[in-house]
């Protein structure tokens, strides 16, 4: 009775394994080729995209793994003795070389999982962030000195304001006469305003920036949607809103 129960077990827990196997298998040639990367939330198989299928994919393959170890559980008695082998001076030495290859296919799998990460540079990418970065401390500077200079002109006597009001009307006047020398293209940082819930679409036609030159220099597949929004490519490629809005002001600058 109990050895009739132990067959139907094992009847049931390969029958599960080979379904898990042909999920696996479906899964990953749906992600790999049906739903490509870069094809985003558009593109969907039953109501699921290819992050979704990609996750669904994870979970079966954690559930098959499982259904493994029970299944060696059940035969770890044939495993054993089949490793030993026949009493004799080589059997000891057999289970000893099974075990130890046992042991370092579990370490060969761990290992991708402790290693370091290594991140491969964009073309641009760093050129970009040191110049942000430049940009980024060269307005604070100019924010504390014009608050050292609030401070000094507060502290003036009063016969002292109609100078500062010529100094800034001076000023003014130098700055007006600078935005009307801008060309008919030139593009200021501040007007340059991209959001997330914009398509790659919208902010080439917006800022007159071709698709393809978007897409090469934040490093993105040719294949990209167009209609993908860059809150979603954000998310999924590391990409900073300051990049896309640098990448236009470059262009403009040609």
């Amino acid at each position: 009775m109990r050895t009739k129960l132990k067959h139907k077990l094992n009847i049931i827990i390969d029958t599960v394994a080979f379904i898990e196997f042909v999920f696996i298998s479906t899964t990953g040639l749906l992600v790999k080729y049906t739903l490509p990367a870069g094809s985003g939330h558009y593109a969907t198989i039953w109501g699921l995209d290819r992050h979704e299928w990609g996750n669904l994919h994870f979970w079966v393959c954690i559930a098959f793994l499982a259904t493994l170890m029970i299944h060696l559980i059940l035969h770890w008695k044939w495993i054993f003795f089949r490793l030993r082998g026949k009493k004799s001076d080589d059997s000891g030495i057999r289970f000893g070389m099974g075990i130890f290859g046992f042991v370092m296919l579990i370490i060969v799998g761990l290992i991708p999982m402790f290693s370091s990460v290594e991140y491969e540079s964009r073309p641009g990418r760093e050129r970009r962030l040191l110049q942000i970065e430049q940009e980024q401390q060269t307005v604070k500077k100019d924010k504390s000195t014009e608050a050292e200079q609030h401070l000094e002109d507060e502290s003036q006597p009063t016969e002292d304001s109609v100078q500062t009001n010529e100094r800034e009307t001076e000023y003014q006047g130098h700055e007006t006469d600078q935005t009307q020398q801008k060309l008919p293209h030139e593009v200021s940082g501040a007007e340059v305003d991209v959001r997330g819930y914009m398509t790659v679409k919208e902010i080439s036609d917006e800022f007159e920036v071709p698709v393809d030159h978007i897409l090469k220099e934040l490093g993105l597949p040719e294949n990209t949607d167009e209609k993908e929004t860059f809150g979603r490519l954000r998310r999924r490629y590391d990409i900073e809103m300051h990049d896309v809005r640098q990448i236009i002001l470059d262009y403009k600058e040609r």
